[in-house]
């Protein structure tokens, strides 16, 4: 897994260095074109050479610079991630001033053209060099950005940072400034050269226009490919805002928002990962709470009770298998049972008898059967922890596992076809939780041993499920039961109750094995 993800993340950094490299490149072709027309539209000395004179230095520039940033890019992987992008951006502005001087000394020298000359073809160079750099060092923050995301790093962020405003401020002016420069230049030439040779005005008009439009064009042009750039960048970034506040919603607290920029947007990403680890620790906190007060009610239960803490295991293991193998084996409940309802069944079932507090001791603990008035008293215990669960969820002002806890104790003693208690209800008006636990609880209590009868084998307290079915259980529960019977065989003999322990006997006179053995004189 480890080797998986780091060749992901080489054929990424691989990927991203192979497009830089033929990005430059491109870049690099269409500054050389850019020259051949800007060299004889804004100085007359350019004008003189041959295009071969022209454009051989320059192309010869070009490839040098190009080598020299092939050369030095590998290195910026040292470079602290702060520091990485901005690095980037500053050495090639540098190349392209250090290849604007360069030809500006190469035609002072060679050629004998004067200092004017030279400065219109720095100003080239910076210019275009300018929104160059900012095309690459954007596209590379944006690949950056991908490559925190696949590594799971975040960005370092510090409260030093240039704001969002500034950016765009000091980019508008840039452009503003390049655009008035350039133009200056042309309009000066023209000026000299409409003084100089005197051309027809309307075609002098025409030249004209035509070179400003050229000029505004290809600035524009770049313009446009930075501002598309950056929204790009700023897109991404808030497509992972919203994608991890999403997430959040849904209740994936593990959800992270990528931390790639020192900026407003970075801050915001890092608070909002601040923001959801405080919520997985709070809600981590409050599942803990939950779970300690569940473990509480269950052993405030078991202290009255004559059941066995095996036989709470045993049914919430029980319930869970069920639940799972309902939803892998019925494809009615294939989107009805989640994780998130499995492991609330689990933390919910050991309540199912929690109402048994509220039973006198005489009957709870009578070593024995009971009669019908008792047993009448007995069954009360389902709407005694009911209503007491009731209470405590409304409390809290709602509690999704009090909710599911009064809901298996109010029907888990409910049967299919309607005569059970305590509201009678039949078929899909019992909940599915209480479903579930009335087919684990009473095949728990067919195994586990009475005072007066030892426990039911596996086989026999099977053969009872399946009489039950659509009588007192849910016929599709005791399909998916019997798909696990394996299973719940090992399990009730690995979590068996330990010699001399007591079941549940109030349990025992209401299931449904206490008619169907009544003829061989034994309750279940």
């Amino acid at each position: 897994m480890v080797a998986t993800q780091d060749n992901a993340r080489l054929n990424l950094a691989r990927l991203n260095w192979d497009g830089d490299h033929k990005r430059s490149a491109v870049h690099y072709a269409l500054l050389l074109a850019i020259y051949s027309f800007y060299g004889y539209q804004v100085c007359p000395f350019l004008e003189q050479l041959t295009p071969l004179a022209l454009l051989a230095p320059v192309a010869a520039m070009l490839v040098i610079q190009w080598a020299l940033r092939s050369a030095f890019k590998p290195h910026f992987a040292s470079f602290s991630l702060s520091f990485r992008v901005k690095a980037l951006f500053w050495s090639d502005f540098a190349l392209f001033l250090l290849g604007g001087l360069s030809l500006a000394f190469f035609n002072l020298f060679v050629h004998g053209f004067p200092f004017e000359s030279g400065g219109k073809i720095l100003t080239l160079f910076m210019s275009v060099g300018f929104y160059i750099s900012l095309d690459l060092a954007l596209e590379r923050e944006y690949r950056l950005g991908q490559e925190l995301g696949a590594e799971g790093k975040a960005f370092p962020i510090s409260s030093r940072y240039l704001s969002v405003q500034k950016k765009f401020a000091i980019f508008s002016s840039a452009n503003v400034a390049i655009l008035a420069g350039i133009c200056i230049l042309l309009v000066y030439k023209d000026l000299e050269w409409i003084v100089t040779t005197k051309p027809d005005l309307q075609m002098a008009l025409l030249v004209i226009m035509a070179e400003v439009a050229f000029v505004v064009g290809v600035i524009s042009a770049y313009i446009m490919r930075v501002i598309r750039l950056y929204s790009r960048n700023m897109d991404a970034i808030l497509k992972a805002e919203t994608q991890g506040l999403r997430d959040v919603a849904n209740g994936d607290l593990s959800a992270q928002v990528p931390v790639v920029t020192n900026d407003e947007f970075g801050h915001m990403a890092h608070l909002t990962n601040a923001m959801i680890g405080q919520l997985k620790t709070s809600r981590d906190e409050l599942l803990q709470t939950q779970d300690v007060t569940m473990m509480s009610m269950i052993s405030l239960a078991a202290k009255r009770d004559n059941e066995t803490g095996m036989h709470i295991r045993r049914t919430q293991t029980y319930v869970a298998m069920l639940a799972k193998a309902l939803r892998e084996e019925n494809a009615a409940y294939h989107g009805v049972i989640s994780d998130e309802d499995i492991d609330l069944l689990y933390k919910s079932a050991p309540l199912h008898d929690i109402g048994k507090v509220g039973v006198p001791d005489a009957i709870l603990k009578k070593p024995g059967k009971l009669d019908d008035e008792e047993f009448a008293i007995m069954k009360t215990h389902a709407q005694i922890g009911a209503d007491a669960l009731e209470e405590a969820e409304t409390a809290l002002g709602g509690c999704s596992f009090l909710s599911m806890a009064k809901e298996i104790a109010a029907t888990h003693h409910e049967k299919w076809d309607g005569s059970g208690y305590p509201n009678g209800l039949k078929g899909a008006d019992i909940p599915l939780s209480g479903r579930l636990m009335a087919v684990a609880d009473v095949y728990d209590a067919l195994r586990s041993p009475r005072v007066y009868k030892p426990g039911f084998s596996h086989q026999k307290a099977m053969a009872i499920i399946l009489e039950g079915k659509g009588a007192h259980f849910d016929p599709d529960l005791v399909e998916a039961f019997v798909s696990i019977e394996p299973m719940v065989e090992k399990l009730s003999e690995e979590m068996a109750d330990q010699p001399g322990d007591l079941a549940d006997e109030g349990e025992a006179n209401g299931s449904c094995a206490s008619k169907s053995q009544n003829s061989q004189g034994q309750a279940a």
